[in-house]
């Protein structure tokens, strides 16, 4: 079955702007078929801000006749749910950056989905060392 995917992301943390994640990777309307592996490449925008990542949730939506759900509002079936450490490319252009290797649940038909992200960090964090 093929899949075609668009992505979203979603920022549950109460966070500024300046500290969210976007969904580099894959391009919003890229195929895939069920039970495939893919990656997910989310970007952390640069700040002035302290800030320190948690964690990260990368869900998958049925966009069902052609309307994709709000992501700020429902996750959908979880890809990935875990820490988020983004590092900085070789390429200094880029963004801090962390790639994920997910699957397209076997079990799921063809049509459109999108991709969902929440990310989950601290705020203003000033660092105590001893």
């Amino acid at each position: 079955m093929k899949f075609s995917l668009a992505a979203a992301t979603a920022l549950f943390a109460g966070a500024a702007v300046a500290q969210n994640v976007a969904i580099a990777h894959p391009p919003a309307g890229a195929s895939m078929t069920s039970g495939q592996n893919f990656t997910v490449q989310l970007n952390k925008a640069n700040s002035l801000s302290p800030s320190s990542d948690i964690a990260v949730v990368i869900g998958l939506n049925s966009c069902t006749s052609g309307a994709c759900p709000d992501p700020s509002q429902e996750i959908g079936y979880v890809l990935y749910s875990g820490p988020f450490s983004p590092s900085q490319s070789d390429d200094p252009a880029l963004p801090p950056n962390q790639n994920f290797t997910v699957q397209i649940p076997p079990a799921y038909q063809g049509g459109q989905y999108q991709i969902a992200c929440a990310h989950f960090s601290l705020i203003g964090v000033s660092i105590c060392a001893p």
